[in-house]
């Protein structure tokens, strides 16, 4: 299986991976006051916060079944700290340390959504004078067929 080795500072943080996972991410945020320009949030919040997290999303036959997992999470970094992550193909990964069960989105209901987004969006992108239900659905059929003619389908 493919799997991630993540180093803290030269010491081994885990070895991440799964035989069912779809998603498998290993990343570092830091956010907060960042440099001299950064306007903060909060008057009292004048610090960076820098972390790191390593995490995956199974890809189960049955969705319902699909977990978030998570190896590694360090809340608070410093600066200097060295992060190495290394792509590896084994079958010795260290056990996810916590799962929470993935929610299972509505495709239909999320499809619905976006086309609302798209609909929208062309309404605003026609000049006001040709804002009406006959130039939507054109400019939509034409970016349908657009789509399909780049080999979507």
């Amino acid at each position: 299986m493919i799997a991630i080795e993540v180093r803290l500072n030269g010491k081994r943080a885990c070895i991440a991976g799964a035989d069912d996972l779809a998603v498998l991410s290993a990343h570092v945020t830091a956010s907060g006051k960042l440099g001299k320009k950064t306007v903060p949030t909060r008057p009292d919040d004048t610090t960076a916060d820098i972390h790191f997290y390593v995490g995956g999303l199974t890809g189960r036959r049955d969705p319902r079944k699909d977990v978030h997992l998570k190896w590694k999470a360090a809340p608070r970094l410093k600066i200097g700290d060295v992060i190495q992550i290394k792509i590896l193909e084994t079958e010795k990964v260290d056990r996810a340390t916590s799962s929470n069960r993935a929610k299972n989105i509505n495709k239909t209901k999320q499809a619905t959504s976006f086309i609302d987004q798209a609909v929208q969006a062309c309404w605003l992108a026609l000049p006001k004078d040709h804002r009406n239900v006959t130039e939507v659905e054109k400019k939509i059929r034409r970016i349908i067929k657009r789509v399909i003619a780049k080999g979507w389908a």
